[in-house]
């Protein structure tokens, strides 16, 4: 089912009354001397900052896709990024800058936007707004992985991961559900939630690997005590090559997210659950190597 907003209203088409929608408009369109520009723009959500700069980027393909220009939607924590600045922003009110707004939920929505062309009703341009759980074809936005370095970055400032000398750093991304999500989030995504005994087999698993060389391991995470996570995951990892550390005090699921998520990307090896945070984090970065629930190092441990 898809959802075509008309004003203040909303009607939802199913599949047959959707491509005759879209062949009508065409016909209209077609007619139409005056053919006004489309747009495309990310939608927001209540959702995390990962999950939205992900929308955020598959907009930004979406808008490649289609040849159309891209207009930012603004969300929490983007005045710091570079995009903010660099990105062109889309009217607050879509009811008087554009005839209709468009959500675009899924690949064929894209398809049958390409086969029956840009539908047209007024001189007022289209915004096709596309959700953040939208899947570009086999989820790849390489398309735009070189503009996503530079564009969500912070302004004026250059941030690298923790680092120490004579050591390989290593990043491990790590939710516990404390903070932010709540109990049915938790239960209804395990994957994103991996417990100690996941993230001490993909160390051990690097240290036997990069032996004689040591390792900086840095527990990035939103919960508020991330030394009792680095306590949890270090009795597990025996290894003598293997160094710990993690924010020592302030921690919270509202602080310092860019900063994590550049911080991330900047280490030399990277291990993480199943999260748009850290899949974002691994795309961003140019790491060694990924460790992730499908890497195939070890059983993955859920539990």
């Amino acid at each position: 089912m898809g959802y075509y907003f008309f004003g203040g209203g909303k009607i939802m088409l199913n599949k047959y009354t959707l491509t005759l929608f879209f062949a009508t408009l065409h016909t209209v369109a077609a007619d139409t001397s005056a053919h006004a520009p489309a747009f495309v723009t990310n939608k927001t959500t209540r959702d995390r900052t990962g999950c939205l700069l992900c929308g955020y980027m598959k907009a930004k393909a979406v808008a490649m896709m289609l040849d159309l220009p891209f207009l930012l939607t603004p969300f929490e924590n983007t005045q710091k990024l570079t995009l903010y600045k660099t990105e062109k922003h889309c009217p607050k009110n879509h009811k008087s800058a554009f005839s209709q707004v468009i959500q675009i939920n899924r690949i064929a929505d894209i398809a049958r936007i390409k086969k029956h062309g840009i539908p047209n009703l007024t001189c007022k341009p289209i915004l096709f707004r596309v959700h953040p759980a939208f899947r570009p074809p086999g989820n790849d936005c390489s398309m735009v992985k070189e503009a996503m370095r530079k564009l969500i970055s912070l302004r004026n400032v250059t941030i690298t991961a923790p680092k120490k000398y004579g050591y390989l750093s290593v990043a491990v991304h790590v939710r516990t559900g404390k903070g932010y999500d709540s109990p049915r989030t938790t239960a209804a995504n395990t994957r994103h939630f991996p417990k100690a005994t996941y993230y001490a087999k993909q160390i051990k698993h690097l240290a036997t690997k990069l032996t004689p060389e040591k390792l900086y391991v840095y527990i990035y995470t939103d919960d508020p005590n991330p030394a009792k996570i680095v306590k949890d995951i270090q009795r597990l990892v025996t290894a003598s090559n293997v160094s710990f550390d993690c924010r020592k005090s302030g921690n919270r699921h509202n602080k310092n997210v860019i900063e994590d998520l550049l911080a991330m990307a900047d280490a030399d090896y990277f291990i993480r659950g199943a999260s748009s945070y850290s899949y974002l984090a691994q795309f961003l970065g140019s790491h060694k190597e990924v460790l992730d629930l499908n890497s195939g190092h070890f059983a993955p441990a859920t539990s």
